[in-house]
């Protein structure tokens, strides 16, 4: 494989306390003891990004300890940021639902991706809308979940099969940079979240790894997430969470490195997100 790091597992120190004292930020030690009574701040300082930590934050379910974690949790879930996530899993999951019937009335089989799958929320519920609202679109489809962390995979394996989809998902253990994990030719490529944990030069072979992966007319939709000044302080010193926050001129040039026919950009209604459908 090219690359087998899990890019958003960033935290490098064993004990988070102890790196604010030696950082000389001891006033974020009473932040700390109490986002760890939260669960999504609890998974974010022990995990990082983990695919968790997104899960969370996209299910919008607060819990928590001793009832002021609950109430932690609920305002981290309420912060612009989350949301500004969860409207990225809506953008992802209505463009599979718009291009797929597309493809669907002159291909046999379609196959579209996630890519890194985390749990495959936005795959699922495009799917499961597909079945209810336009069966012959969804027998055409195949659904393929390509994630590095095995644990991922099996977990994902199981909700398809309580939502009643499994026959129409794939599991791929394979890295989102490594060209020979994609079962191409595809013809909707997914992709949030993994943006924010690349440099420009391996974000660009990303890019180029997906347009090679799509078929002819193919479409490549992703999200970028923009600086948010405390919800990024936060996360980067409590859960030393690094990330890379992108607007869409900058966005823009990177995607120029790579020769799709047509990429349309817009901004989630929180500004915070830009969308981004690409065809090759």
């Amino acid at each position: 494989m090219t690359s087998s790091r899990f890019h958003n597992r960033t935290r490098e120190s064993e004990s988070i306390p102890r790196a604010l004292l030696r950082r000389g930020k001891f006033y974020l030690l009473p932040v700390y003891v109490l986002a760890s009574m939260s669960d999504l701040g609890r998974e974010g300082m022990q995990n990082s990004g983990s695919y968790r930590f997104a899960e969370h934050v996209y299910g919008n379910k607060a819990g928590g300890r001793f009832g002021v974690g609950w109430l932690v949790d609920r305002i981290f879930l309420s912060t612009r940021k989350a949301r500004s996530f969860r409207n990225r899993v809506r953008y992802t999951r209505r463009e599979i639902v718009r291009l797929a019937p597309s493809f669907a009335d002159t291909e046999a089989e379609v196959h579209i991706a996630a890519v890194p799958s985390g749990l495959g929320r936005e795959l699922f519920d495009a799917a499961e809308i597909l079945r209810d609202r336009s069966p012959e679109t969804f027998a055409r489809v195949t659904f393929h979940m390509i994630d590095l962390d095995p644990e991922v995979l099996h977990l994902a394996g199981n909700l398809a099969t309580e939502r009643g989809i499994a026959g129409a998902i794939r599991l791929v253990h394979g890295d989102a940079l490594d060209a020979t994990c994609y079962p191409a030719p595809l013809h909707i490529v997914v992709s949030t979240g993994l943006c924010e944990f690349l440099p420009d030069d391996l974000l660009r072979a990303f890019y180029g790894t997906v347009f090679m992966a799509l078929a002819p007319g193919g479409y490549f939709v992703t999200t970028a997430t923009a600086p948010n000044r405390l919800a990024d302080f936060l996360l980067e010193n409590l859960g030393e969470i690094h990330a890379f926050y992108r607007r869409e001129p900058a966005l823009a040039q990177l995607l120029a490195s790579v020769p799709f026919s047509e990429v349309t950009f817009s901004t989630d209604s929180l500004g915070l997100q830009t969308l981004v459908t690409a065809r090759k």
